[in-house]
């Protein structure tokens, strides 16, 4: 499994003891911005890591590698459903990404699109956790 991630192995001190070591791999993470209101917060949950954050609509610009971890984040614009093309430079993205990718509300949504899912919109936004419930 860590052979998927494009990781560094650097060794960090532990000043627990004094004497303790362990190991901590460093991954290039790639967070598509969605204009998301949260995305500052996909950055500091990756704060150990190198983040790089791109917005979706200037995906064309920036090289990501086949082993990076991409993170789809979520955005308030518009959803998947009916609006496709808004979000094809994602779909490209996703569809020859070799490595992993994590989506989050409206990356998710685009995923799950993208894999067969069939999707409808609720009658209310819905923020916050919620229960899904497959039919």
């Amino acid at each position: 499994m860590v052979g998927l991630f494009s990781l560094h192995l650097y060794r960090v001190r532990s000043s627990l003891f004094g004497r303790m070591s362990w190991y901590t791999w460093i991954m290039n993470v790639c967070i598509i911005d969605n204009n998301s209101s949260y995305t500052h917060e996909l950055i500091s949950l990756f704060k150990l890591h190198k983040v790089t954050s791109i917005p979706y609509g200037g995906l064309t610009k920036h090289t990501i590698g086949d082993n990076d971890l991409i993170v789809l984040s979520g955005g308030h614009s518009l959803p998947v459903l009916w609006h496709t093309n808004e979000y094809l430079n994602e779909i490209e993205l996703v569809r020859k990404h070799k490595g992993p990718i994590i989506g989050v509300c409206l990356g998710f949504q685009l995923l799950a699109h993208l894999f067969g899912s069939h999707m409808h919109l609720y009658e209310t936004r819905r923020k916050g956790i919620n229960v899904i419930c497959p039919t």
